[in-house]
């Protein structure tokens, strides 16, 4: 059968990458909203008289409990409707939401409108791994995904210069706006995030369109279905779940809480902080990510059924002392080349979960096995994380650099985790891998 017809039966692989290009804007977009609030976090904390816990409730587990609690049921959506409508109402939410962040008017409105945030970024993850499962082959499904994840290291380095940039210009302007009055500062900077949601929404209506299912004739199970095919794996998916969750806590604190490490520890400005670590970031996030995909790809051609979830073990267990240093290490300079290393491994271990899962997965379950996935690694890795990193800095170390032993002891611990899971648990994640991809060539 021909490559471009069995991977797109509604076009060509070529479209088929262009919306994987769509969906990594997207998912660009996404993350830039999530992550410009860590560049905020000395003018909000001055405004509202919070701490680092406040900051860390606000920026994590405030969001990530409405990300996570609907993220459930969109999975479900995404294995029975329209996955491009879902994903399209999503993008003009959390649009609508990040500008409606920037008018609040006390700490419960401005944690309200980043929990609406949540709600709408919940659709993308399950709509947009369902849509490519649906697109790619098997051996293709790495560098796809791949691709869509580059938004991570993409939106997280833009977030930072574009951010920095974006908080400078804020701070220094003010704009009057009918019926919203006078913006400046965070205010300003949160609605000129959010309106730029608009005009990627009217793209992504105009040429995106559904994928056509490949088990389109099998009516999705019930989520209970799920629930019992995971338990009967439950050494597989329990440890590829506990694992990754473990992983993503090394991809997220970086962003919430490095900008305000580099301001204390190393005396950067916003714009300082956006402009170097935003490029640092966006690189090296970049080249894991695409690099991970390609490597995957490769050894899974070779026969090699568990190559994601051996990448992802070696890029945890290389990256956990490089990040440690990172956020103790006095030199400013030293401090960055460890993190755009570390970063690197980060983005290669995120990118090929879903991966993972997905060769794992019947593909009329992908979209809610996609929706717990992104449950547990939000919770502990938004959730948790960054209010565990917040509650050591205010109440343990309390002295000099203490954000940054806050981090470098969350950061080594949610390692040392995630490889002890996913050693126990690679033989039973092979076995499942090998048995899908055999019943999916007899189907």
């Amino acid at each position: 059968m021909d490559a471009a017809k069995s991977t797109e039966g509604n076009g060509s692989i070529v479209y088929s990458f262009y919306v994987v290009a769509i969906l990594m804007a997207v998912y660009v977009l996404s993350f830039m909203d999530r992550i410009l609030l860590s560049l905020l976090v000395k003018p909000i904390r001055q405004e509202f008289q919070i701490g680092d816990t406040g900051m860390g409730l606000l920026m994590g587990f405030g969001f990530a409990l409405f990300y996570t609690s609907f993220g459930l049921l969109f999975g479900a959506i995404a294995d029975r409707y329209n996955r491009r409508n879902l994903i399209l109402a999503g993008l003009l939410g959390w649009s609508i939401a990040t500008c409606g962040g920037g008018l609040a008017m006390g700490l419960g409105t401005l944690m309200f409108a980043r929990a609406i945030v949540g709600v709408g970024e919940g659709s993308l993850a399950p709509g947009a791994y369902s849509t490519i499962g649906d697109r790619f082959s098997p051996e293709r499904q790495g560098l796809a995904i791949g691709i869509y994840s580059m938004g991570v290291g993409l939106g997280g380095g833009l977030s930072m210069v574009f951010g920095g940039a974006l908080v400078h210009w804020a701070g220094n302007t003010s704009v009057t706006l009918p019926l919203l009055g006078t913006l400046t500062g965070w205010r300003l900077a949160m609605v000129t995030m959010g309106a730029l949601g608009f005009p990627l929404a009217a793209l992504f209506l105009a040429t995106v369109r559904e994928a056509p299912r490949k088990a389109r004739s099998i009516a999705p199970p019930p989520f209970s279905a799920v629930l019992r095919m995971m338990a009967r794996r439950w050494r597989a998916f329990g440890g590829a779940l506990v694992g990754f969750s473990c992983a993503v806590v090394s991809v997220y604190i970086p962003y919430l809480w490095v900008p305000a490490l580099f301001a204390r520890s190393h005396a950067m400005n916003p714009q300082e902080i956006g402009g170097v670590l935003g490029v640092v970031l966006m690189i090296s996030g970049v080249c894991g990510v695409v690099g991970a995909g390609a490597l995957s790809d490769k050894l899974l051609s070779r026969g090699m059924a568990d190559a994601p979830v051996r990448t992802i073990f070696w890029a945890a267990l290389v990256q956990m002392p490089i990040l440690g240093l990172a956020y103790i290490v006095p030199d400013r300079t030293t401090a960055l080349v460890l993190l755009a290393i570390g970063m690197v491994l980060t983005s290669a271990s995120s990118s090929l979960q879903a991966t993972a899962l997905t060769l794992m997965t019947p593909g009329q379950m992908r979209g809610r096995m996609m929706s717990i996935h992104l449950l547990v690694i939000t919770v502990v890795g938004l959730g948790l994380a960054p209010l565990f990193t917040g509650l050591l800095s205010d109440h343990v170390f309390t002295q000099d650099n203490g954000l940054g032993r806050s981090l470098a002891m969350v950061s080594t611990i949610a390692l040392a985790i995630c490889c002890v899971a996913l050693a126990l648990s690679r033989a039973a994640i092979q076995q499942v891998i090998v048995e899908r991809r055999a019943a999916a060539e007899a189907a």
